[in-house]
């Protein structure tokens, strides 16, 4: 009977928090799965989703803290690693973050996002030949991310190539026409290949699209 009674008061809980972080009630929602927790501290669902109420407040180690609770529980939760390494990311941690994608592109292999999550990071290490890879292994998995074609186009600018970077950048674009930053740096190849008059007609689009 009073395991039942437990049951009743997580469910309504449950509804409340989901009512409060709907509403953007995050410090209220947090409460909640703070009150579950103590009913039940191996509820899973309380600490991921207290998690993400953290990280939506920009209190990233704290959200961690909760990822933590549930790979102690659960290590084989993909979206948990990832989740971690975002956090890790966000606070400029790469080399950390770059171990919580492994532990999620381990868990789940064909995850696009673990792998172009690691891209990101190990672009931000100087690590380029390694970040392409991934970016490629997550557009194997997924080509239809206009984020990722973008960001392996932005890298090949950086690499200097600048007529890969515009085939990406196209590809980018038949997904999301309305990004500038894509057609800004389409704009910017163009540019640097001397294609002048194709490259003003992205930057002006684009400075079109930010208005």
């Amino acid at each position: 009977m009073e395991e039942l009674d437990t049951e009743e008061k997580i469910l309504k809980l449950v509804e409340q928090s989901l009512e409060l972080y709907r509403q953007g009630k995050y410090g209220e929602a947090i409460s909640c799965y703070d009150n579950i927790i103590k009913l039940d501290p191996e509820y899973g669902d309380a600490h991921y989703n207290k998690g993400i109420a953290l990280f939506d407040q920009g209190l990233f180690e704290e959200s961690n803290k909760c990822y933590d609770q549930i790979i102690k529980i659960d290590p084989t939760h993909k979206e948990v690693w990832l989740n971690k390494g975002v956090n890790l990311f966000m606070l400029g941690k790469y080399e950390e973050s770059i171990e919580c994608y492994d532990e999620s592109i381990k868990i789940d292999s064909k995850d696009d996002m673990g792998w172009s999550n690691k891209g990101e990071s190990l672009v931000l290490l100087d690590r380029y030949e390694e970040a392409m890879t991934c970016y490629d292994e997550s557009i194997k998995i997924n080509d239809k991310s206009a984020y990722v074609l973008f960001m392996k186009s932005k890298l090949l600018f950086d690499l200097k190539k600048y007529e890969e970077s515009i085939q990406f950048c196209d590809k980018s674009i038949k997904i999301d026409p309305e990004d500038s930053d894509v057609l800004f740096c389409k704009g910017n190849s163009l540019k640097k290949l001397g294609r002048e008059e194709e490259a003003q007609q992205c930057i002006t689009r684009a400075k079109e699209l930010e208005k």
